[in-house]
């Protein structure tokens, strides 16, 4: 059986299973904190929410609409986008900076 050493994503990056693997554990680690938060502003019955800024001008063209914007976490409040629409549009991507704020 021949063994698995990478593999190409669907963007076309090839990955080897040592990087793949050493940047997998960060990033679910950080994945996770995000929807704790989430979930505990929820829980909380909050229905706003801040997206951070970022770390001295770090944002990314994909998060760059979102940074310091005030989002619905339920999606159910007039006049601002859902924490959904954000993510839909790229916002938390892996390697992303942001996170949720108490306003």
């Amino acid at each position: 059986m021949d063994e698995l050493t990478g593999f190409v994503d669907k963007t076309g990056n090839k990955w080897d299973m040592g990087r793949y693997a050493s940047l997998l554990g960060p990033e679910a680690t950080i994945q996770s904190f995000r929807q704790g938060n989430l979930n505990g502003m929820v829980e909380a019955r909050m229905t706003l929410c801040r997206i951070t800024e970022g770390h001295s001008g770090n944002t990314c063209s994909v998060c760059l609409k979102w940074a310091g914007q005030v989002v619905s976490l339920t999606g159910d409040v007039p006049g601002f986008p859902s924490i959904e629409e954000a993510r839909e549009e790229g916002l938390f991507h892996p390697g992303c900076i942001h996170n949720i704020q108490i306003l």
